[in-house]
């Protein structure tokens, strides 16, 4: 399922989230490879059992899929039944347990297996993997900064290599493909964000104080000197 080799991950961004790309980057070239591509949108398949199915024409008219996803339209017609894809997490224990269950119906609808594995020491692991030539089909990465440099090192699959990102960015927003995106390229989809280094303040004492919300990092320390130098703390 590797003929690419170029590092098939899955992309990251903001905390927690899952997507994915794969081998081959052909999207014309009809070969397994495809079939990776098709569970990165695992996140936000329906998923209808059509196990036991030979035709798969009873699940493209149950699930309402749009155009763009022409992969995963293909999956559920069955064409990579019998196909094998690989996640690697950090979801162990419980965590683990309910990813593995969210995917059910993705493999129940398309005949292709998900082998999750869950380890401790994920980012030892997954970039102990991509450089030794043995990466998984897809990815989770919490960090966007792992997922930039991963990206920057060209290892990781552009979205758009494999489906219609426009498309992507319409129903998952700005906001959340920017997370999951490396110099205005999208390498994942959000599975989930959970909201961190938030600096809270009290509003009315702030403007009181003449102060003015930071805009950027520099910013942000500039008035952290000011508040300390004026000694009093809003």
């Amino acid at each position: 399922m590797r003929t690419g080799m170029r590092a098939a991950l899955a992309s990251s961004a903001a905390i927690a989230l899952i997507a994915g790309a794969c081998a081959n980057p052909d999207p014309d070239e009809d070969t397994s490879s495809g079939e990776t591509d098709t569970s990165q949108e695992e996140t936000s398949e329906d998923g209808d059992d059509t196990e036991g199915e030979t035709d798969g024409e009873a699940a493209p008219s149950d699930l309402d899929i749009p155009a763009g996803y022409t992969h995963l339209a293909a999956a559920v017609d069955g064409e990579y039944d019998g196909e094998t894809v690989t996640v690697l997490s950090q979801w162990i224990a419980e965590d683990g347990d309910r990813f593995a269950q969210a995917v059910q119906p993705f493999e129940e609808a398309t005949g292709i297996t998900v082998q999750v594995d869950g380890v401790t020491d994920y980012t030892t692991t997954l970039v102990t993997r991509v450089e030794g030539g043995n990466p998984p089909d897809i990815a989770q990465i919490a960090q966007p900064g792992l997922m930039r440099t991963l990206a920057g090192n060209d290892r990781l699959v552009a979205l758009d290599e494999w489906m219609d990102v426009d498309q992507l960015r319409g129903d998952f927003g700005d906001a959340w493909t920017e997370m999951t995106s490396a110099e205005g390229t999208v390498h994942g989809v959000t599975w989930g964000a959970f909201t961190k280094s938030v600096v809270w303040y009290p509003a009315a004492a702030f403007d009181e104080a003449g102060y003015t919300e930071p805009q950027t990092w520099d910013e942000l320390e500039t008035l952290m000197d000011d508040i300390k130098a004026s000694g009093v703390t809003p």
